[in-house]
């Protein structure tokens, strides 16, 4: 994990005394397994396999700076219909 210099894991471990952050260590598959929620914000595969691992999935992004794919506009048409994706 690249820390930029914002003290990241120190701030969230201060917030939120509980939480297990993991820093790249684990593998996303595993890390799914026991989530309830995927938060993803940019534009990867990864909230592919949230989907597939049928894992509730936030997906926010700015698409001005993470455009999509041109063969991939279609399927989000047909989740922006089904009422998934906003």
């Amino acid at each position: 994990m690249y820390e930029y210099g914002w003290q990241d894991l120190l701030r969230w471990q201060e917030r939120y005394p509980g939480l297990r952050i993991d820093t790249g260590q684990s593998k996303m598959r595993d890390l799914l397994k026991d989530a309830r929620l995927a938060v993803y914000t940019y534009n990867s595969t990864g909230y592919l396999e949230a989907f597939a691992s049928n894992i509730p999935t936030v997906i926010f992004w700015d698409p001005a700076a993470c455009l999509l794919r041109g063969s991939a506009i279609p399927y989000f048409e047909d989740l922006k219909r089904a009422g998934v994706y906003h």
